[in-house]
């Protein structure tokens, strides 16, 4: 296989710089190919007149591999020449031993750099060893690197050469994206960094550790001396390379590509394949090691998918995955577990009591309620066996939670719809809404245990439904609790306000107060709709109670057009107090006032000449004539809130109280100017009347 490789050349001229190249670098990738092939320190060291480089560009997807090379030849101390191998993130892990690239570093000549811009046309090698054969230096570079994840290793050593070709056998040792990562240099002679963070691995001249130990905030001193063996290490050397690499290449590609996650797949691939193998070990394992659900998805679907690479039966696999006591991180939706567990127990891969022992193990939560309706158990048998042993509640709803769209199980005794919600309450996934409907239908009371732990939205779909339909009806507990407490009935309500029915008005007119009503803020067309459906079919209870409401609604003058709520409601509530009705208790709900009076020297006569000819109008109330009272608050309103002259009129229908709001309006000042701009606007016919308002007009005035 061949592979293209890009090059980059840097030495003196005038200073360090980029000298060839056979690529368009970025100028983050100029900057950091500068920077990182100068020399690591302030001068060469003695057994460090060249070492090697490793550390990604990651802006520009490429693996710089270089080597640098202490240049005597320039009369300038501290200069050097380094030749920077550029290789593609999707070439790395396609080259199975990276010393074959060796081969392909050249030392300069000066001013000789032409070669250097061609890029490299490279034939990878082909690596059939397979023995994993480690020395005790590969085992303490091994050692130190993922026993110390979060730490940059420093390693102190006499010679750059003495660490390199191990270098380079644990880089090759790693899936590619952890390749991709590794930073690491043989001749550090200061603390060498990427970005701000310090590489993962730096061999460093015996006389600069010190100083570069303390220059480090994550480095951590590892004496090659020091005893290296660890079990886990011996796991390397059981199994062949290539059998290891192939696991670390294929479930490598979705874990990061970090250093913590090495040991993880090197145990996990070492319990797969050993004689004492075990699935609890396995998901033990994955729970520890890859504990977040989107940490190793491919991983733990080969392992537990439908075609494992584990070496056990697919009923065994399923089994294991539905009743294990501890589940596995795992999105069971990517396993198709409802589908396998289907088809074992459909096919028959299940004896008669293995299914029971499944039956009784299994964790419910775990897999789809569409499974359990595959079963030939019906919602009948299973009402009939929590009839039966409530105690089989908790088991069958866990298993059959579909029973709950059952509006017969709503309608059981109430302890038992307690405990048959309470089991739901704890599962996932649950269809609250087609639950909530056969609830309403039932009107069982344990609507208001669905509210206290499902929140309002349960209050906002109570009124859907009964808006739907005039048939769905709330019971009245419910309907007094979500109109009086419920801060999202106002809400729901001003979002519905064009299609509310009959049920919702009720709601309104039966549960809140006048100031409540006003501060839904609906416009009054839309409380004139259901006042008038109320009108022709209700009590007559009801209906005085709502007119009043209403009257008092438009008479507080909260909403633009209240005097609309005045003129339709006035007329009902002035007849039914008239036919006595309605008495004094009107005022608990309507504010009453008393009359207008002017100053004691008011005279109409010289204001309005229309009584001249009668004498002074007297126009006198007593304490209990509701009528003329109401009469004088309605008047009053009128003159404070400036209403039209034709709402005036359209309010007062009937001959006496028109006559009485004419004969009140007399007796002070406003009131008096208040008629003679309604009679000069009748006069020029501006205004509609009545007859038995025209009637009053020329017995008064004409």
């Amino acid at each position: 296989m061949k592979i293209e490789i890009n090059q980059a050349l840097h030495g003196y001229l005038n200073g360090h710089q980029l000298l060839a190249c056979s690529k368009e670098l970025s100028i983050y990738a100029k900057k950091t190919l500068l920077f990182q092939s100068d020399l690591t320190g302030s001068m060469v060291e003695s057994g460090y007149e060249s070492y090697i480089t490793g550390y990604p560009i990651k802006d520009s997807n490429i693996y710089v591999f270089a080597k640098t090379w202490y240049a005597n030849e320039m009369s300038r101390p501290g200069c050097v020449w380094t030749h920077s191998l550029l290789i593609d993130f999707a070439d790395i892990g396609k080259i199975p031993e990276f010393d074959c690239l060796y081969s392909l570093f050249n030392r300069p000549e000066v001013n000789q750099y032409s070669n250097f811009s061609e890029i490299i046309s490279f034939e990878i090698p082909f690596d059939n060893s397979n023995l994993s054969e480690l020395d005790n230096q590969q085992k303490f570079l091994i050692k130190a690197i993922y026993e110390n994840p979060s730490n940059s290793v420093l390693v102190s050593s006499s010679e750059a050469r003495i660490f390199e070709i191990n270098i380079l056998k644990l880089w090759s040792n790693q899936w590619p994206r952890l390749r991709r990562n590794f930073t690491f240099c043989s001749g550090s002679l200061s603390l060498k960094t990427l970005d701000e963070k310090e590489f993962d691995l730096q061999i460093v001249p015996e006389r600069n550790i010190t100083s570069v130990e303390r220059q480090s905030k994550q480095g951590k001193l590892l004496d090659y001396n020091s005893k290296s063996d660890s079990e886990w290490i011996k796991l390397i050397e059981k199994h062949p390379k290539q059998n290891l690499r192939k696991f670390l290449w294929s479930f490598g590609s979705d874990i990061e590509g970090e250093r913590i996650n090495y040991i993880p797949l090197l145990k996990l691939f070492d319990a797969i394949n050993n004689s004492s193998f075990s699935l609890s070990d396995i998901n033990q394992y994955v729970n520890e090691f890859f504990p977040s659900l989107n940490k190793g998805k491919f991983l733990k679907k080969s392992l537990f998918g439908s075609k494992s690479l584990l070496p056990v039966s697919e009923k065994e696999i399923v089994k294991f995955l539905l009743t294990s006591e501890e589940q596995p991180t795992i999105d069971f939706n990517e396993l198709s577990i409802n589908e396998r567990i289907t088809s074992l127990i459909n096919s028959n891969e299940f004896s008669t009591n293995e299914f029971v022992e499944l039956f009784k193990n299994i964790k419910y939560e775990r897999i789809d309620n569409s499974v359990w309706d595959k079963l030939n158990l019906s919602h009948e048998l299973i009402l009939k066996l929590i009839r039966i042993d409530s105690d089989l509640i908790p088991i069958l709803v866990k298993k059959w939670p579909s029973i709950a769209n059952c509006k017969e199980i709503w309608q059981f005794d109430f302890s038992t719809q307690r405990l048959i919600f309470y089991t739901i309450l704890k599962l996932d996934d649950i269809d609250w809404h087609s639950i909530t409907v056969n609830v309403l239908q039932s009107k069982s009371e344990i609507i208001f245990d669905f509210r206290k732990n499902l929140g309002a939205r349960i209050s906002a779909f109570s009124l859907e439904w009964t808006n739907s339909s005039l048939n769905n009806v709330l019971i009245e507990e419910w309907s007094k609790y979500i109109a009086e407490s419920e801060s999202v009935f106002k809400e729901w309500v001003i979002s519905n306000k064009a299609s509310l029915n009959r049920n919702i008005y009720q709601h309104i007119f039966k549960y809140l107060s006048p100031a409540e009503i006003g501060y839904l803020s609906l416009e009054p067309k839309y409380l004139i709709a259901g006042y008038e459906d109320f009108k022709t079919n209700s009590t007559a209870n009801f209906l005085n109670s709502v007119s009043i409401k209403l009257l008092a609604v438009g008479l507080n003058n909260k909403l633009f057009g209240s005097h609309v709520l005045v003129e339709r409601t006035f007329p009902v509530v002035y007849d039914k107090v008239c036919k006595n009705e309605i008495g004094n208790n009107i005022w608990k709900t309507i504010s009453k006032e008393p009359a207008i009076k002017d100053h004691t020297d008011f005279n109409p006569f010289f204001i309005w000449t229309y009584f001249e000819k009668r004498g002074k109008n007297k126009f006198e109330v007593d304490h209990w004539d509701v009528g003329r009272n109401l009469i004088i608050k309605v008047v009053n309103q009128y003159l404070r809130n400036q209403w039209t002259l034709q709402s005036f009129v359209a309010t007062f229908q009937g001959k006496k109280e028109f006559k009485d709001s004419i004969l009140y309006c007399s007796t002070f000042e406003s009131g008096l100017s208040y008629i003679e701009k309604l009679c000069e606007n009748v006069k020029r016919g501006k205004l509609e009347i009545n007859p038995n308002q025209i009637t009053i007009f020329n017995k008064l005035f004409w």
